[in-house]
């Protein structure tokens, strides 16, 4: 009697994790999009009212940032302007950066240059990723135009700053949309 009351439980349990399967709302696979690399070459002005940088630290923090949106690697970053070297802290720089990005391959553009990419959801905010901090809220609003322009946005992106003067509490920036990414991490 019980190994007849193990099997129905049993079969019970397998038709209610069946059921559940195929209930369960499956997440659409990423359309792959085909995307080619452009070059890019931009350049922006930093001033900072409450965060300074070395020339060094501010090549470093672009770098990361671009690379996380999703370019290529081997950025080239360049920031000219600190007046004790580039190891001293100042509030002015002239960046000056050379980066390759992805942009949508033509329809009928299918190549040897081209590339597996998808649309990501993308949302950078204040310690998230794990590199930015409260402190890089300039930073970010002095990048808006480079990143909006140079990198494969789908829709609207919200790109919001909110760096109040004589204070590092409270920074508030966020971008958040659909961006073009390389499928394959390898390709990037």
């Amino acid at each position: 009697m019980s190994t007849t009351h193990r099997l129905v439980t049993s079969a019970l349990l397998s038709l209610c994790l069946v059921g559940a399967a195929t209930s369960a709302p499956e997440t659409p696979a990423p359309t792959p999009q085909a995307a080619v690399w452009q070059m890019h070459h931009a350049q922006f002005d930093y001033f900072g009212i409450t965060s300074r940088y070395t020339c060094d630290g501010l090549e470093d923090k672009v770098r990361q940032i671009l690379e996380y949106l999703g370019a290529r690697s081997g950025v080239n970053v360049f920031a000219t302007g600190c007046p004790r070297g580039p190891e001293s802290f100042s509030r002015t720089a002239l960046v000056r950066v050379d980066f390759s990005t992805l942009a949508a391959a033509p329809e009928n553009g299918a190549g040897a240059d081209t590339i597996a990419a998808t649309w990501a959801p993308l949302r950078v905010v204040a310690q998230r990723p794990s590199f930015m901090g409260d402190g890089d809220c300039e930073l970010i609003d002095h990048m808006r135009k480079l990143l909006t322009d140079n990198f494969s946005w789908r829709g609207k992106v919200a790109y919001r700053t909110d760096c109040p003067i004589e204070t590092t509490e409270f920074h508030d920036y966020q971008i958040q949309g659909e961006l073009l990414k390389p499928s394959d991490q390898r390709a990037h």
